[in-house]
């Protein structure tokens, strides 16, 4: 009954991500919910739900802690396994960027997946591989184009073009869980 995450698409549809509880989706003119949970058609799906990334296309991606990443088919509602080759399994943060999936995984630093390609590059806070700093729990992209990456460690600026995190001062050895 934990819910993890919501989303609300152009459609006014309602997305709820919930721990062991699968995804929940209730359409903006009903009030019922349909969910999707790990099943026979849908035997990869994680039961906990950590993020959603809604598109303007009507992409939906789904981040799960047991998971990993995946991708919602609204034509045929189905969902399906990405395999993104990322660090670890246990997505926390998305966010799409242009034609790239940033993708923030507990212990695995920031993967971003380009949405074209499949190509994955890789970033880490720390040098240290399992260092609280590199467990990312959210990303968000504000109005100014300014990356912001939030973690164990505190909360930090991401620049692309050099593949560098800088600190936010004030937020330093800080449990950064949502912006």
């Amino acid at each position: 009954n934990a819910i993890y995450a919501l989303c609300k698409d152009k459609e006014q549809t309602m997305w709820i991500g919930s721990y062991f509880g699968g995804v929940n989706y209730c359409p903006y003119q009903w009030t019922y919910f349909e969910k999707f949970y790990s099943r026979d058609d849908i035997r990869n799906f994680g039961k906990r739900v950590r993020e959603f990334c809604a598109v303007d296309d009507g992409t939906l991606w789904i981040g799960t802690e047991d998971a990993g990443l995946n991708y919602f088919n609204s034509q045929e509602k189905s969902i399906i396994p990405v395999s993104a080759h990322l660090e670890h399994y246990n997505v926390h943060g998305l966010c799409v960027i242009d034609d790239e999936l940033y993708v923030g995984v507990y212990s695995g630093g920031l993967n971003i997946y380009n949405l074209n390609t499949g190509a994955v590059k890789r970033y880490y806070i720390s040098d240290e591989r399992y260092n609280v700093q590199n467990s990312i729990y959210a990303i968000y992209q504000d109005t100014k184009g300014r990356i912001w990456i939030c973690t164990q460690g505190g909360l930090y600026w991401f620049s692309p073009k050099e593949g560098t995190f800088t600190r936010i001062n004030g937020f330093s050895n800080m449990y950064v869980h949502n912006i």
